[in-house]
């Protein structure tokens, strides 16, 4: 690919701007989110996240190529590179799109079925410039949702997808508990990039930190964090009393908790130092990367 140098807010490192703007880097934090949620449903496998991976490169880069010659983006610097690596990008996506085809054909139906609201979210969520005779259009453009979309895709395909995958059975308390969670999660980052580009989107679209200002957009995202934080800390409390039950182990599932407990107190600090004058490392390489850390913080508290 093309690592001409960028300019000086866009991501210089040649490899983090491969997987940056490439969609890489937000394709594993799919894969690590959906292998959490698996990993928390009491399931097992490598099917699901590798779905969730190539699924992720498929749409991003779709809506990437899709956008990329958009007036309103100008020299937007993701998008000049864009532009410059569109064969590579599209030959990725075809890849991975028939790498995800061919890990779906056992269970299609079964996908389909549990997969279809975020699926149609996510095809119509931006809409071709080229095909709508120069309209911007899409449900990226509806005034005050972009980040519940966002959220609601990413919530329901990271529970949904192991559970259709895995063909798990869990009580009917745990699914919406975990997509409530998942839900929360997924739109405090959604409102945090939004506040990065509060003053780039159009007024339009009346985004929460346009909306309220950057200072309470942030309270609000900050709040959101706080229920997978408060279950963390319920799962180290249990533990700890677990010692009761002389079959179990006091202190064998702590570490489980508390690592994740961990990243997600590193993610409110990172929601709390977001600016709209924050470089792309700072939100695509720091924040994004909370999606990848705290699945690898679990999977590392499980080897403790």
């Amino acid at each position: 690919m093309d690592h001409a140098a960028e300019p000086p807010d866009g991501i210089r490192n040649p490899v983090l701007r491969v997987l940056v703007y490439g969609h890489v880097w937000l394709a594993l934090g799919a894969a690590a989110q959906t292998w959490w949620m698996q990993t928390v449903l009491s399931g097992a496998g490598w099917r699901a996240p590798a779905l969730a991976f190539c699924g992720t490169m498929v749409l991003y880069n779709f809506m990437r190529l899709a956008r990329m010659n958009h007036p309103e983006l100008g020299t937007s610097v993701q998008m000049a590179w864009t532009r410059r690596n569109r064969k590579y990008l599209l030959l990725t996506a075809i890849a991975c799109g028939l790498i995800a085809t061919v890990l779906a054909l056992p269970f299609v139906v079964v996908l389909w079925c549990s997969l279809w609201p975020a699926l149609v979210l996510a095809v119509f969520y931006v809409i071709p410039f080229g095909w709508t005779g120069g309209r911007t259009i899409g449900l990226r453009r509806v005034p005050g949702l972009k980040a519940l979309f966002i959220a609601f895709v990413w919530a329901w395909t990271t529970v949904k997808l192991p559970l259709a995958v895995e063909g798990l059975v869990i009580s009917s308390d745990a699914e919406p508990l975990f997509l409530a969670l998942q839900f929360a999660f997924f739109l405090s980052l959604a409102i945090t990039f939004d506040i990065r580009d509060m003053d780039r989107d159009p007024r339009s679209l009346r985004t929460l930190p346009q909306m309220i200002g950057q200072r309470w957009a942030k309270v609000v995202s900050i709040i959101l964090q706080l229920p997978w934080l408060l279950l963390f800390l319920l799962g180290v409390a249990l533990d700890q009393q677990a010692g009761e039950n002389t079959a179990y182990v006091p202190g064998s599932a702590t570490m489980w908790w508390l690592l994740p407990m961990i990243g997600s107190l590193m993610t409110i600090r990172l929601i709390d130092g977001a600016t709209p004058e924050r470089n792309d490392t700072y939100y695509s390489v720091g924040l994004d990367g909370m999606l990848i850390l705290i699945p690898l913080l679990g999977w590392t508290g499980r080897l403790l």
